[in-house]
């Protein structure tokens, strides 16, 4: 019965101090805890998606991407790391118990614990038990700043995980559209080989009739096949394109991989219409933006947890012990003069003892090594402070570059679609001179080089523009979507 009062007592004033710690300063954190996502625990992924047969969107790739990117899984487990620390910090307001036996024996010249009195040629063993129960009810609030900045911990490193997922989420979208321009670059070459051939074989029957030269055909012959090569060398790109973007989703068969190509429509300069102050104000509620604010709160926690160390720290402990020997003897009730043996039970309730007791330390001195490390933790707090604000000067630096970059992007995609027209319109009437006779087949060559490489242009500054639109929506706030 007094191990049962001892341990309740002790569990209640452990309770009674662990609250009065923690209502001594109630400080919330800015923001509350994100709550983790089943992404956080990510499945084992699986060895090939289940709709390999259909063409992929962007949604569609960065959706598989953030479920089985290995580079993004590795980080996500972290986040169990940081759940661990933050479910340890509780657990530590929780008193530690232990418990200990031991056995002996002794043989030869023994002491009789009944008479205190040495036996020769004797044997006697002994056993012992006990179970110790301890906290520290105070220690300069220490545990609780410890518990605020596992809290702290946790918040940052669901940010900083989410914030990976958004690079991936722009890295898998500019994997995306290279894909795209390699399927356009392999329609542009393809378009000028098929026009290429179809002029060699109306040249073959004009030289047959007389009105074109051997050498105006083998002229073309040969830009024929050097566009050929450039084909076969578009034809490689798409697939490198293709590699590179299964490589980021984690799919091993590059080869009947297959995105779906949109119809290419005119693009409006509606994604350069919002100001860089309103993007830079928006681009506020991004997870890194808010990792580094948490990472401020938690250079203020370390500060006070060292300060904790200059406080006095105060103790509680208890305990229960009994021991037995087999050696020991009680007087025989029937005849006082003669002694029986002490049976295991009653010995290990007559010689139960309980302890409990409370300690206090107070630092004096430690050769300053708590006030240097609280000054330590101070130059940290600078330092972070520091990173913010070159954090924030990055960001929106970045904005600024990614909205002059659509700028000047969407100015090139306007002169592209200028240069296009007005060279397809040049290929058209030198096409026909060439068909009357009064063009030469280099003029023709020339001419088609000259509008396949518009187009290219065009399909270049098209993507360029819209990968960088896509970033300023990245920072607005607005969903990737094609």
């Amino acid at each position: 019965m007094k191990r049962k009062t001892i341990v309740t007592v002790l569990f209640a004033l452990t309770a009674l101090f662990a609250s009065a710690e923690a209502d001594g300063q109630s400080v919330p954190p800015s923001s509350p805890l994100p709550e983790t996502t089943p992404a956080a625990r990510p499945e084992a992924a699986p060895t090939e998606p289940a709709a390999m047969q259909a063409p992929w969107t962007l949604q569609e790739c960065i959706r598989y991407a953030r479920e089985n990117n290995i580079e993004l899984r590795r980080q996500e487990l972290s986040i169990e790391d940081a759940q661990l620390a933050r479910r340890q910090s509780r657990l530590d307001y929780i008193p530690s118990v232990g418990a200990s036996a031991g056995s002996g024996t002794s043989f030869g010249r023994v002491l009789d614990p009944t008479t205190y009195e040495f036996r020769e040629n004797a044997t006697n063993t002994n056993f012992s038990a006990s179970l110790s129960v301890g906290t520290e009810l105070f220690a300069g609030m220490r545990k609780y700043h410890r518990l605020k900045k596992s809290d702290l911990h946790l918040q940052e490193t669901l940010l900083l995980v989410e914030k990976t997922r958004n690079d991936l989420a722009l890295t898998i979208t500019a994997a995306y559209l290279e894909v795209l321009f390699a399927e356009e670059q392999v329609t542009i070459a393809d378009r000028r080989t098929q026009t290429l051939a179809l002029q060699v074989r109306q040249t073959e029957m004009l030289v047959a009739s007389g009105r074109k030269t051997t050498g105006d055909l083998l002229q073309l012959q040969a830009e024929l096949a050097e566009a050929q090569f450039q084909d076969i060398e578009a034809v490689n790109n798409r697939t490198l394109a293709y590699f590179t973007l299964c490589q980021l989703l984690e799919i091993d068969d590059h080869e009947t991989f297959r995105i779906v190509v949109p119809e290419p429509r005119p693009l409006s300069p509606e994604g350069i219409a919002a100001d860089p102050d309103e993007i830079s104000e928006t681009a506020q509620a991004l997870p890194q933006v808010k990792a580094a604010a948490v990472a401020l709160e938690m250079a203020d926690r370390d500060i006070r947890i060292a300060r904790s160390s200059l406080y006095p720290t105060l103790s509680l402990s208890a305990g229960y012990g009994s021991s037995f020997s087999d050696g020991r003897r009680k007087p025989n009730l029937n005849d006082p003069a003669t002694y029986v043996q002490y049976p295991f039970r009653d010995q290990m309730r007559d010689n139960a003892s309980y302890h409990i007791s409370l300690s206090l330390n107070i630092p004096i001195f430690n050769s300053l090594s708590a006030r240097n490390n609280v000054k330590s933790y101070r130059i940290a707090r600078r330092r972070a402070e520091y990173d913010y604000r070159v954090m924030q000067k990055n960001l929106d630096k970045e904005i600024r570059q990614a909205f002059i970059d659509a700028t000047g992007a969407y100015r090139q995609y306007e002169a592209a679609l200028r240069n296009v027209a007005t060279t397809e319109e040049s290929f058209r009437m030198l096409e026909e001179k060439y068909t009357l006779g009064a063009a030469s087949p280099v003029d023709y060559s020339i001419a088609l080089y000259n509008l396949a490489n518009a187009r290219s242009q065009l399909a270049r500054s098209r993507y360029s523009y819209l990968f960088k639109t896509k970033i300023l929506d990245f920072y607005r706030g607005i969903p990737i979507t094609l």
